[in-house]
């Protein structure tokens, strides 16, 4: 299980100063952190509409990060954004993808 990314300066400054890496239907945001541990803030994608959707694609990312053994490099932070699409894919390609984008942080 991951730290929680939660205070809005740590946000803000992920967003503003991060790196993207992305696919179909995710996206992942990162950015060094100077705490030992990863810490990560899961999103949908702004047009989202629906609270039932948006929370489904939190709990879809929140359950692949703590089911899977991925490759998380230590002492960054991490946005995981995801659209509604992503929540239909298979779960072997959703690993897969989240798989991918991760091996890319460096």
């Amino acid at each position: 299980s991951f730290a929680v990314l939660r205070t809005s300066r740590d946000i803000k400054n992920l967003f503003r100063t991060g790196r993207l890496v992305k696919t179909e239907g995710l996206s992942v945001r990162y950015r060094r952190n100077t705490v030992s541990s990863v810490r990560v803030l899961y999103c949908s994608e702004r047009k989202t509409k629906s609270a039932v959707d948006r929370n489904r694609i939190k709990r879809v990312l929140r359950a692949i990060l703590n089911t899977e053994y991925l490759p998380v490099p230590d002492h960054f932070d991490l946005a995981l954004t995801a659209n509604l699409e992503f929540t239909k894919m298979k779960y072997e390609f959703r690993v897969k993808a989240l798989e991918s984008l991760l091996s890319k942080i460096q």
